[in-house]
């Protein structure tokens, strides 16, 4: 086993982000963000001798930490600076050029929340921009996966998607092994 029988969440925890930090040199916030991805394995005890992706999907990043056979694997987890972020540029780029207005990056999160943006005191639907551009990230997200670790991800027992941004592809087509942790707040999730 890796950790001892017996010992609290507290310790599992303190030991998966001493991992982070010393393997894939992520510290601080996004050791612990990705520590907390565990909780899939408390709610699934048979984790421990799966593999197992776990995608953290921030606004500025997406972490991907992979298990083999229940064991964390340095050499084939990674980080990339290819959040959901690009959604919110490409609306925004999309916006300021149509609207002939620059949107602070701020309120184009709002409009993507919202689906709708107000100008002149009239509500304007922009669903069709928004599902546009969560498509070609999520084409992106798929290609990404594809070209970095295809054998690992068509493995997979299970991928797990969590991170403060990945409400933005709940909806969209994941292949069956994919697992989106639920809750009121993604980004307190993983």
């Amino acid at each position: 086993p890796r950790y001892g029988e017996g010992e609290k969440a507290w310790d599992e925890d303190k030991y998966y982000r001493g991992y982070c930090e010393r393997q894939l040199g992520i510290i601080g916030e996004a050791a612990t963000s990705l520590t907390r991805d565990f909780d899939y394995e408390k709610k699934h005890p048979d984790a421990r001798t799966q593999n197992i992706v776990i995608d953290d999907i921030g606004y500025n990043t997406h972490d991907r930490l992979i298990f083999v056979d229940g064991v964390p694997n340095p050499l084939e987890s990674y980080a990339t600076s290819t959040g959901a972020n690009k959604i919110i540029t490409e609306l925004q780029t999309i916006l300021s050029a149509e609207y002939h207005i620059d949107f602070p990056e701020q309120e184009v999160k709002q409009f993507l929340l919202k689906k709708s943006l107000t100008l002149g005191g009239h509500k304007i639907d922009i669903s069709h921009i928004i599902n546009n551009e969560t498509e070609k990230y999520f084409e992106f997200y798929m290609n990404e996966s594809r070209s970095k670790k295809k054998a690992l991800m068509s493995r997979a027992d299970a991928i797990v998607i969590a991170g403060g941004t990945a409400y933005y592809l709940e909806n969209l087509p994941f292949p069956a092994n994919v697992v989106f942790m639920k809750g009121e707040q993604y980004e307190f999730l993983n």
